[in-house]
């Protein structure tokens, strides 16, 4: 409440702040101010965790409640049909639900003289069995585990769908639409430009079995255009948590990344940016067994549009594979093409067709090692000081690979005294 010093203590105003540096607009409707009931109803339902068949329901008392009642149901709920549940502790566990499935919840709590109104309705969806590495999804009509993805759309305007992407090796892709079947977005809409912020996902929980080896290999085929750091696709790793369809002008604190305008769940690793490519292109990634093996993992991709200048080419994704590669360690001696004695400080760096990259400095012997390489073709630059630059092929296989290189002395030029040229 806002206090105005030229009127009376007793008078009160309330007070709404609206800034923004980009010409845009605010709305408030429905707008009551009245005496607090004396049941007042929870607030901040939510499920904190679900899986295949159950979610952990959590919420907060409005006051000092103790006993409240619970409804629930595939979305949409109909509470007016619905037989309530009650419940005598903060939180419960639903069980016995269907997977892959989309649930809304209410609570009210209970009182001496009665109960209090509902809360806002949550939104929850239940997983699927992991899928297990090695993992292939093309998103092809019928494809095996395609509808085992979950998409995140909520009411956004511009949304996931399977659809048909001109350039994509197979006939499906995952895409971004706002019309539900062309690779396309919309900015604002309607005649007179109506704001259309979109924040969507779509994700699929991967089951990643132990290995010996130093990590997993994830490639795909993507393309996105969109618009630099205001439109534009990401794709994470992490645990699995609720993803949901901000506002880009909502400021939560319990997400970060709020001022490069997208939400995103703290705790998920960041493996790429989708933007400025309008074809599609291969991405390549490794995972470390180190933080997955044995354990199952959510594997995200996020799109996000702002309202402004932009909607050229949104997301698409194709052609996910996920395996456990074979991997090589590249190591040998560098020495001196003329007498073969060892060159110290030689700089060795190798780039891989999938664009793995890697690099060592020789010792006093002249040697050097690489390791944790996917084993395959690599482009190898070797430099040294005084020495001509070495660009050669080599194709890595599993396990240890001597590749020796003889580096020849730089050619020099020398001009006699008094001789200009």
């Amino acid at each position: 409440l806002y206090r105005n010093s030229n009127v009376p203590a007793n008078v009160k105003y309330v007070a709404v702040q609206y800034k923004s540096q980009y010409k845009a607009y605010l709305y408030i409707d429905n707008f009551q101010i009245m005496e607090a009931p004396s049941c007042m109803f929870p607030v901040e339902v939510r499920a904190e965790s679900t899986n295949e068949n159950s979610a952990n329901i959590m919420w907060t008392a409005g006051a000092n409640e103790s006993s409240w009642q619970m409804v629930y149901g595939v979305a949409p709920l109909d509470v007016a049909t619905a037989t309530p549940v009650d419940v005598n502790t903060l939180g419960t566990t639903i069980s016995n639900l269907t997977p892959n499935t989309h649930y809304q919840i209410v609570v009210r709590a209970t009182c001496s003289d009665g109960h209090s109104d509902w809360s806002e309705v949550a939104d929850f969806w239940t997983t699927t069995a992991p899928a297990t590495v090695p993992y292939t999804q093309t998103f092809e009509e019928g494809a095996a585990d395609r509808d085992n993805w979950v998409l995140v759309n909520g009411n956004q305007g511009n949304y996931f769908v399977y659809g048909t992407v001109p350039g994509s090796t197979t006939g499906k892709a995952l895409m971004i639409t706002h019309d539900g079947t062309t690779n396309t977005y919309l900015t604002q809409i309607g005649d007179n430009l109506t704001s259309n912020y979109s924040t969507v996902w779509a994700y699929r929980d991967i089951l990643f079995p132990e290995t010996t080896a130093p990590g997993y290999l994830l490639t795909l085929s993507w393309k996105c255009f969109g618009e630099v750091d205001y439109d534009f696709g990401e794709l994470f790793i992490g645990n699995a948590t609720e993803v949901t369809n901000f506002d880009r002008n909502e400021n939560n604190p319990g997400f970060i990344d709020v001022n490069t305008a997208h939400y995103t769940p703290a705790g998920l690793t960041k493996l790429d940016r989708f933007v400025n490519k309008s074809q599609m292109q291969t991405g390549a990634y490794i995972i470390p067994s180190s933080e997955t093996a044995g354990t199952v993992k959510r594997l995200y991709f996020l799109w996000t549009n702002d309202s402004l200048s932009g909607a050229e080419t949104p997301l698409a994704i194709d052609n996910i594979n996920i395996t456990i590669p074979q991997f090589a360690t590249m190591t040998g001696l560098v020495t001196d093409a003329d007498n073969q004695n060892p060159i110290a400080g030689a700089t060795i760096s190798v780039v891989s067709n999938q664009g793995f990259t890697g690099s060592a400095t020789t010792d006093n012997n002249g040697s050097y090692t690489i390791e944790d390489l996917v084993a395959g073709y690599y482009t190898i630059t070797v430099t040294a000081h005084g020495y001509q630059t070495l660009s050669t092929g080599y194709s890595l296989g599993e396990g240890v690979n001597n590749v020796p290189f003889e580096l020849n002395v730089e050619e020099c030029t020398i001009i006699p005294t008094g001789v200009s040229y």
